[in-house]
């Protein structure tokens, strides 16, 4: 379990939670091997109540660090590292925690590809740039847009992406109508 990374984890933890028909008792086993440091022991269950999940989350939605977003929430970053990893917190307070911290994420990523699509007239740069940065495995420059035809060369999502907001400034600069169709030839 050691070569999944931060977000992996999480997904497979929800998965074994909330989907899986496994037994409460194998359920926690199944956490404790995920996340070793987890204790179940809700001591920081009263710390971390929902309005502090609820500040904390929105923080990283707006793409700040979890330092950032700890002290936003007005918790210490030390607090929040262990709850990260589930230590001192029930299985209750602990999957609301995470699904909370997937759901900014989500959140963040959506606005950073919504903001390189409506700025397709200015500057989309900085937008790629920042999830680049962020998420390097799924928007890095070396990442490959998996092609079903074999005639097709691959493209990187970033290449696509910035071969989109040209197409969609050429559009607006030569005031021609831009659907997904267009776009679709065009590319």
């Amino acid at each position: 379990m050691s070569q999944l990374n931060l977000q992996e984890k999480y997904d497979l933890l929800l998965h074994i939670v909330q989907e899986s028909d496994l037994s409460e008792e194998d359920k926690l086993k199944g956490v404790k091997e995920l996340f070793p440091r987890f204790d179940s022991s809700a001591k920081n269950d009263k710390l971390l109540t929902d309005y502090i999940i609820e500040t904390y989350a929105h923080s990283r939605s707006l793409g700040l660090s979890t330092k950032d977003s700890a002290h936003n929430a007005g918790i210490s970053t030390t607090l929040l590292n262990k709850s990260l990893y589930g230590e001192n917190l029930s299985l209750e307070r602990f999957m609301t925690l995470i699904t909370s911290e997937l759901y900014a994420q989500a959140l963040m990523k959506k606005a950073q590809l919504s903001n390189i699509e409506t700025k397709a007239k200015g500057d989309y740069r900085a937008a790629i740039a920042f999830l680049e940065k962020i998420y390097p495995e799924q928007y890095g420059a070396k990442v490959q847009i998996e092609d079903t035809s074999k005639n097709e060369p691959k493209y990187t999502a970033i290449e696509i992406a910035r071969r989109i907001a040209f197409l969609l400034r050429k559009a607006v600069h030569d005031k021609k109508p831009t659907t997904i169709e267009t776009i679709n030839k065009l590319i």
